[in-house]
């Protein structure tokens, strides 16, 4: 299926099973995955609802680390910042 191809791209290109070995990439984080993506893109909320363990959490983790790592705008990346000092003094 053409679902099934775009998932297993979705997976490649986040380098997901780089991300942790012990993270089994299975049907449903596939599915997590492509959603968070797709409303990520489209900017339109997105509620994931299951039982536990079916890597609701986990998709969005990887989604957002990915995304900002794999940025070279400094924009998109996230700084550490603090409301009393100036940046030239944090470390």
């Amino acid at each position: 299926m053409i679902i099934g191809k775009i998932q297993d791209n979705l997976v490649n290109y986040l380098r997901v099973r780089e991300y942790d070995n012990l993270i089994a990439v299975n049907q449903i984080l596939k599915e997590n995955l492509l959603l968070v993506f797709i409303s990520c893109y489209v900017q339109i909320p997105l509620f994931i609802v299951g039982k536990p363990g079916t890597s609701k959490t986990l998709s969005i983790e990887i989604i957002l680390h990915r995304l900002r790592q794999g940025s070279d705008n400094l924009l998109i990346q996230k700084f550490k910042l603090s409301p009393l000092e100036y940046q030239e003094y944090l470390n």
